[in-house]
C-alpha cells in the first residue's frame, strides 16, 4: 500500500489512460492548480513530479474506501500563462482506496492510501514484452537468432534481468554495419544486465557491467534526474515491469566495450538519422 494525492474527475473527458501510455492532463480547478505548483517547486515523491491517483466521480463527492482509480507517473509540470497546470504523465498500475481524508493546507485536495494490481501487468516475460510491444521486436527476434542462450534467460522465470532494448528503426540502422553474426551477439548482449534496475534505482554515476562486460554508467540530461542516459544514450521510456525483470526502452543502441577491449577493437558508430 501507498499514499498518493487523488486527482478526481466528473466528466466523460476525463483522463483514462493505457498502462505505459503518455498523456498530458489539464489542470484548471484552484485545489489542483495549487497542488500542480508544489510539485513543480519539488513538493512530490520525486523532484519536478511523482505518482497521483486519477479517480472518476460522476456526483463529484469525495472518495470513499473500495473506490477504484489509476496511478500516473508525472514527468513533467508546465505552468500556463492562464493560470492553468498541464502535467506530462505515463499511465501506471490500477488501484482500489484502502483510506482516503483532506489534508491540511491543500485546499481541498484528496489523498488516499492505495492498493495497486502488482501482477496485472507482470505476466510476460521481457521476450516476450518485447514480442508484444511493436518498436521492440527486432530486439527479440534478432536475439533468438544469434543468441539463443541469452534468449532462453529472457524467457524463463530465473534470476531477473534488466534490459536496455533500442527501439527497432533505430536498430535496425546499426545491424547493417555490423559485420557477421558475431558482431551483432556483442552489440545485443550489451543492452542485458543481471538483476532488476528500475528508475528508482538510478543515481547519476551507477555502474552496472552487461552480460557482454561492457561497463555501463547511468547518467542524467538535466539535474538531479530528468532524461535518463545509460553511457550518454537517452532513454525514450523507463520501467516496463516483467515477470523476470525489467525492460528501458532506448532511443539508441549502446556499443559492445568489454572491459580490456581497446576502442580500436570496436566501431564507433554515431546515432542514426531517423529523419
Amino acid at each position: 500500500a501507498a499514499a498518493v494525492p487523488l486527482l478526481a474527475f466528473s466528466g466523460t473527458d476525463r483522463p483514462r489512460p493505457r498502462y505505459r501510455q503518455e498523456i498530458t492532463i489539464l489542470l484548471k480547478e484552484d485545489q489542483y492548480v495549487n497542488f500542480g505548483i508544489r510539485l513543480r517547486a519539488g513538493g512530490g515523491d520525486h523532484y519536478m513530479g511523482g505518482s497521483v491517483g486519477l479517480v472518476y466521480t460522476p456526483d463529484r463527492k469525495e472518495v470513499q474506501p473500495g473506490h477504484e482509480g489509476q496511478l500516473v507517473t508525472i514527468l513533467d509540470i508546465v505552468i500556463n500563462p492562464d493560470s492553468t497546470v498541464s502535467l506530462r504523465a505515463l499511465g501506471d498500475l490500477p488501484f482500489f482506496v484502502r483510506q482516503s481524508w483532506i489534508p491540511r493546507g491543500l485546499r481541498g485536495l484528496q489523498c488516499a492510501v492505495v492498493e495497486t494490481d502488482q501482477l496485472c501487468h507482470f505476466t510476460d516475460s521481457i521476450l516476450e514484452a518485447c514480442d508484444n510491444e511493436e518498436e521492440l521486436t527486432l530486439f527479440a527476434a534478432l536475439l533468438r537468432k544469434v543468441a539463443p542462450n541469452w534468449a532462453a534467460l529472457l524467457s524463463g522465470q530465473g534470476s531477473p534481468y534488466t534490459v536496455f532494448v533500442p527501439q527497432n528503426k533505430a536498430l535496425e540502422e546499426r545491424v547493417k554495419g555490423l559485420a557477421d553474426d558475431k558482431e551483432l551477439e556483442k552489440l545485443l548482449g550489451c543492452h542485458i544486465v543481471q538483476g532488476r534496475v528500475q528508475l528508482e534505482g538510478f543515481y547519476s554515476g551507477r555502474h552496472m557491467v552487461a552480460i557482454d562486460g561492457t561497463p555501463l554508467t547511468i547518467s542524467f540530461t538535466t539535474w538531479p534526474r530528468n532524461g535518463p542516459k545509460i553511457n550518454q544514450v537517452e532513454v525514450a521510456e523507463t520501467d516496463y515491469p516483467c515477470e523476470n525483470g525489467v525492460i528501458h526502452i532506448m532511443k539508441y543502441p549502446l556499443q559492445s566495450r568489454p572491459v580490456g577491449c581497446r576502442p580500436s577493437q570496436t566501431t564507433n558508430f554515431p546515432p542514426p538519422r531517423l529523419d
